[in-house]
């Protein structure tokens, strides 16, 4: 997979000083974290699935196939027969690896998830990992465990994304112990997990709020300190874990594209940016989404800036001559670089740019959206 690979050689040229790089499969586990981006869930009863991913979700970096909350209850068997099909067709099409995302499955439970494992064979190949629901210590070993043993019976890397949403991590007397007690679990299978993914919609429910489409999820103060605590327990390092941002529930479907919806001050499309710019303030990286319309926008609004690659080299590269101890004048002449605590920050940056490309420095995530724009009725 690689970002942005529908746009012309002088599309690239014009607007990235360092264009997104492939990753795929065999890329390092950082950098599969990071090139999700946009995650889109997709109900696995949903028609013609891998025709979908294939041709009519342009720009698509990650998917999930769910036979969880998308579901009813009694679709579940259905869902499941119909997902295993399409899944093993995808093996048998003719696919362009730059452009086929990474594909995980949500699953209910861990029977259900060896059940798959054991039917799609050779298809498993196709894909990344599982997504596992309400994870929390009662149901993760186990989750894990079964994972672990599907990857040793069948030599296929796979990666696990659990997701964090049930009331005993955000009631305050439980956290701490719980998010212990998870991160105790996570740094047992650390080579498994790819992803900590938060349910903003099921956390906030349990206190029946719910932000408005020109507001963001860290307008209610409950997950706002939730998210913090999250990212405290689980982002103290570089070398552990990624975190991705809640989803995104709102979408319009007045304007033909999202480019447009921002050049005629759509509120959804503004509350939706500025909740991103929250995300990643907040040390998180991609979005859950659930429609097709917020792929552009969040995989653009990942792009590096020129200005923040330039101060990542140099902070870098003092560290690495032995000048970690000091401040400096920032390249652009307009900030105080620091070395040593400036460090993860910068790695992070590099990290990025390599997967998401850096833009020149007059061209911004609104000139990508430009190029890129794709009318909504392509992805009906």
């Amino acid at each position: 997979m690689k970002h942005f690979n529908r746009l012309t050689s002088s599309d690239c040229e014009e607007l990235f000083y360092m264009p997104p790089q492939q990753i795929g499969s065999h890329s390092p586990k950082k950098e599969i974290a990071r090139a999700l981006g946009a995650t889109l869930y997709i109900p696995a009863i949903k028609d013609r699935i891998g025709y979908r991913l294939m041709h009519q979700l342009p720009g698509l970096s990650s998917a999930v196939l769910c036979l969880e909350d998308s579901i009813h209850d009694e679709e579940v068997q259905e869902a499941e027969e119909h997902m295993i099909q399409e899944v093993q067709l995808l093996l048998s099409a003719e696919m362009d690896p730059e452009q086929f995302p990474f594909l995980f499955i949500r699953v209910r439970n861990v029977e259900q998830m060896k059940r798959i494992a054991d039917r799609l064979q050779s298809a498993l190949h196709v894909i990344t990992g599982f997504v596992f629901p309400k994870f929390n210590r009662q149901n993760g070993r186990e989750y894990l465990e079964q994972l672990q043993q599907i990857v040793e019976d069948t030599g296929i890397s796979l990666f696990a994304m659990p997701i964090i949403e049930t009331e005993e991590f955000l009631y305050k007397d439980t956290r701490v112990q719980e998010m212990n007690e998870i991160r105790k679990l996570f740094d047992e299978f650390r080579h498994l997990i790819l992803n900590i993914r938060i349910g903003g919609t099921d956390l906030s429910g349990l206190y029946g709020m719910r932000r408005k489409f020109d507001s963001t999820i860290y307008d209610i103060s409950l997950l706002h300190d939730f998210i913090g605590d999250v990212v405290n327990f689980f982002g103290r390092n570089s070398e552990e874990y990624m975190i991705s941002g809640p989803v995104w529930e709102f979408f319009e479907r007045k304007y033909e594209n999202t480019y447009l919806a921002l050049k005629e001050g759509s509120p959804y499309v503004y509350g939706f940016i500025r909740e991103i710019e929250k995300d990643q303030l907040n040390g998180l990286c991609g979005k859950t989404i659930i429609h097709p319309s917020h792929i552009q926008l969040v995989n653009a609004m990942h792009v590096v800036s020129k200005e923040d690659y330039e101060d990542a080299l140099e902070i870098v590269h003092k560290n690495e001559v032995g000048r970690g101890n000091g401040a400096s004048i920032s390249p652009y002449a307009n900030k105080m670089n620091e070395a040593k605590p400036h460090q993860r920050w910068a790695i992070e940056v590099l990290m990025k740019s390599k997967v998401y490309g850096v833009f020149h420095d007059d061209k911004s995530y609104v000139n990508l959206l430009e190029k890129e724009s794709v009318p909504l009725s392509y992805h009906r």
